[in-house]
Parts: C-alpha cells; sequence; structure tokens
C-alpha cells in the first residue's frame, strides 16, 4: 500500500494521478480506435466535461450516503473530504450526459454504447489505484492468491478484489473491442450493466473492508447492483424491441416499392 509519496515534507496522494492515468489511457484508446468517425470523435468530447463532472460529484454524494451508518463526521465533511464511490460516479456521469442530450435531442445510449465499450480499462486502472490508497480491499483470507494488506496497523492477508476486478474489468474492455460485433443501439449498454452488476453483487461477499455501507444482508454496492441490473434488462428489451420495429417497418417499404 502507497497511499503518497513524500518528497522533501510534501505528501503527494498517488490515488489522483492514478484516476488522471486511466483517463489518459481511456482518451487515447478512444482517439486511435478506428470504431469512430472524426464527427462522432468531437460530438463525444463536447459532452466529456458535464459526464466528469456529474461523475465527480456522483462518486462523492454516494461515498458520503454510504459513510453514514457508520461515520461520526457530518454529512458535509464527508461529502467534502471523503472518498469516491465507483457506483456513484456511474450513476453521476449518466446523469450528466442525459441531461446534454436532452438539450440537445440527442439519443443517450448512442453515447452510452461507446462509454461502455471504454470504461473497464479506466476502471482496471482505477482499482490497481484502490489497492494503493488502501481501500476497497478484500476479506480475511489465507488461500490460493491472498495478499498481505496493512488493515488498521496489522498486516493480515486478504482475499484480493482489487486484481480480480481488474482482470474482470480488462476482459470487459477486451470482449467490447474484439469480440462484440453488434450495431445494436443500446446492446452494448445492456450487456455492460448486466454483467458488471451481477460480477459486483458476487464479489461484493469477499469484500473486508468496513467503510462500504451495509444495509442488513446487503451492502450498498449490492443494492446499486439490483438496480442497474435490472436498468441493463430494460435497455435489452428496449433495443431488442427497437430493433424488430426498424426491422419491420424496412421490410414493410420494401414490399410497399
Amino acid at each position: 500500500m502507497f497511499p503518497y509519496i513524500e518528497i522533501s515534507n510534501i505528501k503527494i496522494y498517488v490515488f489522483p494521478y492514478v484516476i488522471l492515468l486511466a483517463l489518459f489511457l481511456t482518451g487515447v484508446v478512444y482517439i486511435k480506435s478506428k470504431r469512430y468517425s472524426k464527427v462522432f470523435l468531437l460530438d463525444m468530447m463536447k459532452k466529456i466535461v458535464p459526464i466528469l463532472v456529474g461523475a465527480a460529484i456522483g462518486a462523492r454524494l454516494m461515498s458520503a450516503l454510504t459513510l453514514i451508518p457508520s461515520s461520526d463526521r457530518p454529512f458535509w465533511y464527508n461529502l467534502l473530504f471523503g472518498g469516491s464511490v465507483f457506483y456513484g460516479g456511474i450513476i453521476g456521469g449518466c446523469i450528466g450526459l442525459v441531461i446534454v442530450c436532452a438539450i440537445k435531442k440527442q439519443p443517450f445510449l448512442e453515447y452510452t454504447d461507446v462509454l461502455v465499450s471504454l470504461l473497464p480499462l479506466g476502471h482496471a486502472v482505477g482499482r490497481i489505484g484502490c489497492f494503493l490508497n488502501g481501500c476497497c480491499y478484500g476479506c480475511r483470507y489465507d488461500g490460493f492468491l491472498s495478499v498481505n494488506y496493512p488493515i488498521n496497523g496489522e498486516i493480515l492477508k486478504v482475499f484480493p478484489t482489487w486484481f480480480v476486478e481488474a482482470s474482470f474489468s480488462v476482459f470487459l474492455f477486451f470482449y467490447f473491442h474484439f469480440i462484440c460485433k453488434t450495431t445494436i443501439r443500446g446492446k452494448r449498454t445492456a450487456i455492460y450493466f448486466i454483467t458488471y452488476s451481477c460480477f459486483r453483487f458476487l464479489i461484493e461477499f469477499v469484500r473486508g473492508d468496513d467503510i462500504r455501507g451495509i444495509w442488513g444482508p446487503l451492502s450498498t454496492s449490492q443494492i446499486i447492483s439490483v438496480v442497474t441490473l435490472l436498468f441493463g434488462v430494460i435497455v435489452l428489451f428496449y433495443s431488442n424491441k427497437k430493433m424488430i420495429n426498424n426491422c419491420m417497418i424496412i421490410r414493410r417499404t420494401k414490399n410497399e416499392t
């Protein structure tokens, strides 16, 4: 765990730079990809600021809400100085994109299909940042691939949740870029939310960090995973129905001509 680097009594925290690295890598992949036209690239760039602002606010807000059951500090303090929650960033970024798309009357799912194809790469890098930062660690575990990790001043063997999630995210990234060939609007968005929600729900059972919000038998992320899974299923049905309707319209048009 290396949360900061100290130079001349100045502490430089590593995690923000890991996030910048994640954004940089996803940006490079986006620019270098032949999948997107230059016109679409310019259009997407105009939406980056509201997406990132929404993601930053959402990540902070979700963290502060998660800390309510366990923190003695006031809500505003946790909002300003607390951590960040991945799901909060996803929700906040989506809200930012929805607002922009609504103003410009553009299809929301067309842009989320692009974003979810790149997001897993940034997420994988971000989880390595969590390992360095001292958060999101696994439960006590001394089996295969266990990791010695400092927790509350004590070195313990824990389940490597960061690396498992990072590996899953890399798999999703490669899947979207080299395996998934669908061109149906919304299909990639649906696949991402369905697969990641299921994965996140399961891996939460082997998380060991206390500051993540426990509501009865489930964690905050597990509750959100159920919601995002339903969202993915709804988008999947919507996309398939839209495709079928379009095919019927095209077939009807050909018959009429």
